[in-house]
């Protein structure tokens, strides 16, 4: 569809573009108390994740000694994780407070409710899709670097964010097509699919992996009387493990975020989107969950960005001391 018709739409078919399959539809009552409910609950999920993600990013960057391949895959996902809560969630919040107004107002903004909702499908897709990666890479390199095997090194975890960013494009941009035509998007739904169950299948095998080895190395630790089969001191396998640890919470966080919508893509494969929709919708919001989520854990966990952060706040919002009589 070409950029001078997106807006010759006719009058009956604006509520179409608030339906997931461009079907204009009367919706239950039902529909429209999860939709406002999780359209509420995105709103204030938004600023949390735009505001802790940027103080984690801040720290990180601010600090040299955290420009390790680990901490740069963090970097990446912590710059998606803001992306979410700056782009795609307020386009999500933007679509339905215009999907819930009154027809007539609806036919005028036409034209912003159709690029609003391909700016965030454009980037739900991509910010999602990319965070998917960035976690399994953090299993991988986590694997790896625990059977002291890991070939990455700063500038190829660099490499790796930029490559990943560049590829999902074409995906992206598929899908996107399917917004402007008012169609459904099955190929890109199997894409996607596809995608997130590699994903989901890679990350724990990854750490189950890890945690063999670091299970082993206990076990011979405990068998000789010291840390020397490990190769290395006792304190840097409880760093490793309290390394791994974090990781895990971040991936708990992953499939209760990214499993619901996996189950959503896999049903429209066999259910008619019209009978989804509640279900995507609850779905979303788990999506969207994990942006506002993971800085949080990031300053739980990890003693090194908590401190930046702390550092970075007292130098923003500096306490005026009391005066010495």
């Amino acid at each position: 569809m070409s950029i001078q018709n997106l807006s010759d739409y006719s009058p009956d078919s604006s509520y179409s573009l608030c339906s997931l399959d461009g079907v204009k539809r009367n919706q239950s009552s039902a529909y429209y108390v999860v939709t406002l409910s999780t359209s509420v609950i995105i709103a204030f999920l938004s600023p949390v994740a735009v505001a802790g993600n940027s103080l984690v990013l801040a720290a990180i960057w601010r600090d040299q000694s955290l420009r390790t391949p680990s901490y740069i895959l963090l970097f990446g996902l912590a710059l998606t994780d803001l992306c979410t809560g700056l782009i795609s969630q307020p386009s999500h919040i933007a679509v339905r407070v215009l999907c819930f107004s009154e027809l007539q107002l609806v036919k005028k903004e036409e034209t912003f409710l159709l690029y609003t909702k391909a700016l965030g499908e454009f980037c739900g897709t991509y910010f999602g899709s990319l965070t998917v990666i960035l976690i399994t890479f953090m299993s991988i390199e986590r694997w790896l670097h625990m059977t002291r095997r890991s070939l990455l090194s700063v500038r190829r975890s660099c490499y790796i964010v930029a490559v990943s960013s560049l590829l999902l494009i074409p995906v992206v941009v598929f899908r996107l097509l399917h917004v402007f035509q008012k169609t459904t998007g099955l190929v890109s739904n199997l894409i996607m699919f596809i995608l997130l169950l590699l994903c989901l299948v890679t990350t724990p095998i990854s750490y189950f992996k890890v945690f063999r080895i670091i299970h082993r190395h206990q076990e011979q630790i405990r068998a000789n009387g010291s840390s020397q089969n490990f190769g290395q001191p006792a304190f840097n396998l409880a760093k490793y493990k309290k390394t791994v640890v974090f990781i895990l919470y971040i991936l708990g966080v992953f499939y209760i975020s990214f499993l619901p919508f996996l189950v959503f893509v896999g049903l429209s494969f066999r259910y008619q989107y019209c009978e989804l929709e509640i279900f995507f919708h609850i779905s979303l919001l788990f999506l969207f969950l994990s942006s506002s989520i993971n800085p949080l854990i990031y300053l739980w966990r990890i003693s090194d960005i908590r401190n930046g952060v702390k550092q970075l706040l007292e130098k923003l919002l500096p306490v005026s001391q009391p005066v010495a009589s």
